[in-house]
């Protein structure tokens, strides 16, 4: 729709151009509305609500796993298997929502992102068996349903790019059915007995051999008509359903409306000052609530009238104000191993994720874990190998995050972090690096999902513990053991005591030099990361009024 040869986007309450009240017209269409006479022909076999198309409002990248029990690992075949899948809210131009999952393993779809459109064809669901890994992210999968199959229609504005039909589990075709055995052998032995009565038997048993027969043979007649008509019927709703998946796979998002769903965003936008809705730079008027724009830099902060704010300015002003780089001189303190020096560099940032590409691995593998010994009954032992399966489904990707001063960093998380995080979320992340005797150490100090409220857990460089000095110690010991044999074989007294208690003593001190070393390394890690806690817990302390501002950013 478009008004003053304005384009006017769904919810859009005045022109942008001349600021007159529209009545909005612009409305989302389903599968049907496009191609009615496939509704026709899908509701000759199926309720036309197996079909709901809607655009993707939030997704979960996350790992199912089948792991038999470590006991049974020894005498029997067991399997330790993963699985990646996403997690997805489908949201329909009514407003209702479908919650399910869908294999991330699929090829094609490997990324699937905040405003991509997809159909779901769903005569029946599948259930998910194996259990889902449990950590916090995971929390918002509340089901194990799957579709039989799904339609990507692709982004809205990208002119039908990437349509296809993906299906996650085919929708079999029927097979038409075979009689019973039991009936089918029935029936030839009483032809049998009918033959043999008709050559040599009295004429009554062969007459009535032969009504059974007859009857025998009706049976399997009735039978067998009935099974082409039940064969027939599901071969038809079979290609009912697949007609019409063929025939909807290539319509896009836009041809469904949604190209006028979401306005692209840039940098050069601006914060309308009446409403505080983020509108396109060069619109002399707000969509949402008609306000005139008058400046258009963060000057007019200080004045007292209602201006229009840039949205680029607003943003780096934000983003400055909690972003942190800074390195420290550490060194963590060790017994019976060289202490650990070298520098830790820290950060703190606040970013808006700007894109993600994930792709997805699989490895399969069996490993030789023993093997059986069973004895027959002729006293023969007989040998079999057990074999543990092992699936590995890996899921990576770049993550490229916008930060203060208007560069783009990427980074690669791990699979929390990746699997929830969609474009245009903001994230709040810090870590350290810790680069020791050339060994390098990366902590993820601190890390929120600010749009969706997801705190990410992570280690920390407060944690850290240094070499241990366990394995130093046991050989230590098993010197003091081998000294301590040599001297009773070179004199049974007083001397062969010395090694054991020069031991004993030696580790009493280590142990008093440990205790100490903990209290200094704690005050070392604490010197380093005060600056990084200050940042956070200001972060931390103002983030009600962050979330405020960002909500249009």
């Amino acid at each position: 729709m478009e008004h003053c040869n304005s384009t006017v986007f769904v919810g859009d309450n005045f022109c942008s151009r001349c600021g007159e009240k529209v009545s909005n017209e612009n409305k989302y269409l389903t599968l049907f509305d496009i191609l009615p006479e496939q509704k026709e022909l899908l509701e000759q076999y199926y309720d036309s609500s197996i079909v709901f198309t809607g655009e993707v409002i939030a997704t979960q990248l996350y790992q199912r796993k089948i792991v038999s029990d470590e006991e049974s690992k020894s005498y029997a075949n067991s399997q330790n298997k993963t699985y990646s899948y996403w997690w997805i809210e489908l949201k329909n131009k009514e407003g209702d929502i479908y919650t399910f999952s869908i294999s991330a393993e699929t090829k094609g779809i490997h990324t699937i992102k905040k405003g991509d459109v997809f159909s779901l064809v769903s005569p029946y669901w599948y259930q998910l068996n194996a259990p889902k890994d449990n950590i916090p992210a995971n929390s918002m999968i509340t089901n194990n349903d799957t579709p039989p199959c799904f339609i990507f229609h692709g982004r809205p504005r990208h002119t039908g790019e990437g349509c296809h039909q993906y299906m996650m589990k085919d929708i079999e075709k029927p097979i038409r059915g075979s009689f019973q055995i039991a009936e089918t052998l029935g029936a030839w032995a009483f032809i049998c007995v009918t033959l043999i009565s008709i050559l040599g038997i009295s004429t009554l048993l062969a007459w009535g051999a032969s009504l059974v027969t007859l009857a025998a043979a009706a049976r399997l007649a009735y039978r067998c008509n009935n099974e082409k008509k039940t064969y027939q019927t599901k071969l038809e709703k079979f290609k009912a359903l697949n007609t019409f998946i063929s025939q909807v796979a290539s319509i896009s998002a836009d041809q469904l409306g949604y190209d006028f769903a979401v306005r692209s965003v840039s940098d050069t936008d601006l914060i309308c000052g009446g409403c505080h809705t983020r509108v396109p730079e060069g619109t002399p008027y707000c969509f949402n609530c008609g306000f005139k724009s008058t400046v258009e830099t963060s000057e007019s902060l200080d004045k007292s009238d209602k201006t229009s704010l840039s949205v680029s300015e607003l943003k780096s002003s934000l983003m400055q104000q909690y972003s942190m780089n800074y390195s420290e001189q550490y060194t963590h303190k060790n017994v019976l191993r060289s202490n650990q020096v070298g520098d830790v560099k820290l950060c703190f940032l606040l970013g808006k994720v700007v894109s993600k590409e994930v792709s997805n691995t699989v490895t399969n593998k069996k490993v030789h874990t023993g093997t059986n010994s069973t004895e027959d009954k002729h006293g023969l032992t007989q040998y079999s190998n057990v074999y543990q399966t092992l699936r590995k489904s890996e899921m990576h990707g770049p993550v490229n995050i916008e930060c203060n001063d208007g560069s783009i960093y990427t980074y690669y998380f791990d699979l929390d972090m990746l699997g929830s995080l969609n474009e245009g979320d903001w994230l709040s992340f810090g870590q350290s690096v810790a680069t020791l005797n050339g060994e390098t150490f990366v902590f993820r100090e601190y890390a929120y999902n600010m749009t969706q409220d997801i705190v990410y857990h992570g280690n920390s460089l407060s944690r850290f513990e240094g070499n241990s000095c366990v394995g130093v110690w046991w050989f230590l010991g098993l010197l003091m053991l081998i000294a301590t044999f040599f001297a009773l074989d070179i004199n049974d007294g007083e001397l062969a005591s010395v090694p054991f208690i020069l031991f004993v003593l030696s580790s009493v001190y280590w142990r008093v030099k440990h205790k100490k070393n903990i209290k200094e390394n704690r005050l070392q890690k604490k010197r380093v990361l005060d600056k990084f806690l200050s940042m956070k817990k200001e972060f931390i302390d103002n983030l009600e009024q962050i979330q405020t501002q960002s909500k249009n950013l």
